[in-house]
């Protein structure tokens, strides 16, 4: 099975991107139900006492996560030529156990959440936080807020562990080490890259939740989940786990999610089987709205004069691993879509058109050039506090390749689609037959679309609920459900 997946390779001319990633994941779970890798993860639960599927579900994430979709391939970490800098990595952990504090202080909190980054994703969850009398938050990053009802940890890779979790087990891992370093040997693939990174989760989050426990528990992003996170939050009096949704569940970004519960956009039950069918555990899914247009579009105030009036608005995509799963893909973001907005112009050269990227987008050059000596505008970083929400707001009908926002401008009352030639997009809308009737299949769909929207406003009518609740209340919802669960 080892060489099987450090042989495989996607096929980039398939066109079918659903498939593709059903492949990745085929061979991920055949690597997993390998004698070596069932040996490594029962060592883990043995020794540790955590359950056999918690400790699969999260190997076969940390699989997944070696696959590069630029190559194609599972990268050079699963080789044995990297062995060498695992064992100086495993040298590193185990000082931090041999280091471990003996001393903990407990402290009981609501609500934690995990995985934010920066000031603005905590800004999002502040109004949900504020709502417990004791909230906490894991960042990596310093934050800035003055209420005494929030409490900030930051995270680092070098605190000490805990001596409980490694209590009588030193020698246990040595000797466990040894054998997976005689499996690596022999199999010739690199098993100590994946135990090293078991047994540090295993061991950071243990400290993390014996010394603060809570009653709920929050992954800011839900591709960031950890199995392993889980289960340690619930053995220390924990309640429930949750995650919010703030992207559709393209199967790139779907795979092993382990929660209980997913808080999604809509009211709709194909997340949960998208969710299942790529590896992942999830409980319940619960419709909230989006956290992001709740923060930037209701909770701030209107700057609409900032923003241009459009007929026709285009949502721009980050470039991600959805762009190079195969090559139909790229042609259709890159080329097709970008075809149709141009011919589009070309055909109505007095209505006004604009493409407003994600502000992180590094630089879109290659787009820029492609609409030379057209009317069609291209903006990144708008000037608007209110980030696109000003520009879903100020436009007649919107159209995206896969945005959430094409979801949330519908829960504006606005004329919202997604932009799908000949409805090849695979990785991002199989299954999901709530997105069906707003999808785009043709230049000729697109044009028909602008026809009745922008000249004859007309448009259709949909269940906004069946895409993205109205999201004045999300924090509140989100805080009701959980009090409920």
């Amino acid at each position: 099975m080892e060489n099987k997946i450090k042989n495989f390779k996607l096929d980039k001319k398939n066109r079918h991107s659903y498939e593709l990633s059903k492949n990745i994941l085929k061979n991920i779970n055949l690597l997993t139900k390998s004698k070596n890798s069932q040996k490594i993860i029962t060592e883990f639960s043995e020794i540790f006492n955590i359950p056999f599927n918690t400790l699969n579900i999260k190997f076969k994430r940390l699989v997944y996560n070696t696959f590069d979709y630029k190559t194609g391939k599972f990268n050079k970490k699963i080789s044995f030529l990297n062995i060498f800098p695992e064992l100086l990595k495993f040298m590193g952990i185990f000082i931090l156990i041999i280091l471990s504090k003996n001393k903990i202080k407990i402290k009981n909190y609501d609500f934690i959440l995990h995985g934010v980054q920066n000031q603005r994703s905590f800004e999002r969850y502040k109004a949900l936080l504020l709502k417990y009398k004791k909230s906490l938050v894991f960042s990596e990053k310093n934050i800035q807020f003055k209420s005494k009802k929030i409490s900030l940890i930051k995270i680092s890779n070098f605190k000490l562990v805990s001596s409980n979790c490694i209590k009588n087990k030193r020698i246990t891992l040595v000797n466990i080490f040894f054998k997976i370093l005689y499996i690596s040997l022999y199999s010739q693939f690199n098993y100590i890259y994946f135990f090293n990174l078991i047994l540090f989760s295993i061991l950071k989050n243990f400290t993390l939740f014996e010394e603060s426990r809570g009653k709920f528990f929050m992954e800011d992003r839900f591709y960031n989940t950890c199995s392993i996170r889980n289960f340690f939050f619930k053995k220390f009096d924990g309640y429930k786990t949750c995650t919010p949704q703030k992207n559709i569940l393209e199967t790139c970004i779907s795979f092993f999610i382990d929660i209980d519960i997913f808080f999604s956009l809509a009211k709709e039950q194909y997340s949960k089987a998208r969710i299942k069918s790529f590896g992942g555990r999830v409980e319940n899914v619960l419709p909230a709205g989006s956290f992001f247009m709740e923060h930037d579009w209701y909770r701030k105030k209107k700057d609409l004069d900032k923003v241009p009036q459009n007929d026709v608005l285009i949502m721009g995509l980050n470039p991600n691993s959805w762009l190079q799963i195969n090559n139909l893909n790229k042609k259709n973001y890159e080329y097709t879509i970008r075809n149709w907005v141009r011919k589009i112009s070309q055909i109505y050269p007095s209505i006004s058109i604009t493409i407003k990227h994600h502000s992180n987008l590094v630089e879109n050059n290659y787009e820029r050039k492609f609409f030379e000596n057209s009317k069609v505008k291209t903006v990144i970083k708008g000037p608007s506090k209110n980030g696109s929400y000003g520009y879903l707001k100020k436009s007649k009908v919107i159209f995206s390749f896969g945005s959430t926002s094409t979801l949330e401008a519908i829960s504006m009352d606005k004329q919202s689609y997604f932009m799908d030639p000949g409805l090849q997009s695979k990785n991002f809308f199989y299954g999901m037959k709530n997105l069906d009737k707003i999808r785009v299949k043709s230049f000729k769909e697109f044009k028909k679309k602008i026809d009745y929207v922008v000249f004859k406003k007309k448009g259709s009518k949909y269940n906004k609920n069946n895409f993205c609740l109205n999201s004045n209340n999300v924090s509140k919802r989100v805080f009701e459900h959980l009090k409920k669960s």
